[in-house]
């Protein structure tokens, strides 16, 4: 759903998403997704999902899944970042939080399938 600009294309997979899970898992929506927030599982309760496969970082095998754990993902993050400023003359300052998060785990899908490219767009001095 990161792809979607406007409400009405959130609302439709929302209810999308409803309906597939009444037609084909046979099971209340609220009840699959209750890990969100209860069984009054919410459109807004899906902003709260992560996934990407930068969890698995020694395997070979790198599952693309949901990120349940932001915190762990927040520390392997912080490795990384600490490893390019070991190696690299230049080192980056930065402060790693869930905006971040959710940005590095698109950047990193969009750019691992073929032919993958992003124009990252930014206010000049913000980072």
């Amino acid at each position: 759903g990161d792809r979607l600009v406007f409400e009405e294309d959130h609302d439709w997979l929302f209810q999308l998403l409803q309906e597939t899970t009444k037609l084909h898992l046979k099971s209340d929506f609220g009840t699959v997704m209750g890990r969100l927030n209860g069984s009054s599982t919410t459109r807004q309760d899906f902003g709260s999902l992560v996934f990407g496969d930068l969890m698995s970082v020694d395997s070979d095998t790198k599952p693309y899944d949901e990120i349940e754990d932001l915190t762990q993902l927040t520390e392997i993050v912080n490795l990384g970042l600490e490893e390019y400023n070991n190696i690299n003359k230049s080192p980056m300052d930065l402060v790693i939080f869930r905006y971040v998060l959710e940005h590095l785990s698109r950047i990193s899908r969009v750019l691992k399938q073929d032919g993958g490219h992003a124009l990252l767009v930014g206010v000049g001095g913000s980072g």
